[in-house]
């Protein structure tokens, strides 16, 4: 029974399961009493002007009729900086308003996103650059670029 419980937690679909028992004539009767988690209602982006709505859907994988998990939201917020991320917008701020609550009935994302920042140019300055030394630091700034892109916290100075 208690492996039983366990498989029904592990669904996702229940908020809560327990299991009760009855005792009657005929023997022993199991009851599964489970809350089941909201649907979601909607899932909405509020405040995004550069990214539609379908491809922060694409990213956060959250859909009107799954059901409401704190833990999925929070993991949408953090694909949708990351989208942002590598798209340029460093900057990116994103708030939940409803949806990491498991009674809320949506989703609702505040996007602030800020400008998106680029390298335009990179000039060497210096005595007799040598050439394939500028093209191999060129390739270092480009990696570390890369990889500040795949994580905001993570600040270099060239």
């Amino acid at each position: 029974v208690q492996r039983d419980v366990r498989n029904l937690a592990n669904l996702g679909w229940f908020v809560d399961v327990k299991s009760l028992y009855e005792r009657t004539p005929q023997g022993r009767i199991v009851i599964f009493q489970v809350v089941e988690r909201p649907t979601i209602r909607y899932v909405q982006y509020v405040g995004n002007t550069k990214v539609k709505d379908k491809t922060l859907g694409k990213q956060t994988l959250l859909k009107v009729g799954g059901s409401v998990d704190p833990y999925a939201v929070q993991e949408g917020k953090r694909k949708l900086r990351d989208y942002y991320v590598s798209k340029g917008y460093n900057n990116i701020q994103i708030s939940i308003l409803e949806g990491d609550k498991p009674t809320d009935q949506g989703v609702t994302y505040l996007i602030h996103e800020g400008v998106a920042q680029r390298i335009w140019k990179t000039k060497f300055v210096g005595s007799e650059a040598d050439p394939v030394c500028c093209a191999c630091l060129l390739v270092v700034i480009a990696a570390r670029w890369q990889l500040a892109q795949s994580s905001a916290s993570v600040l270099f100075q060239l």
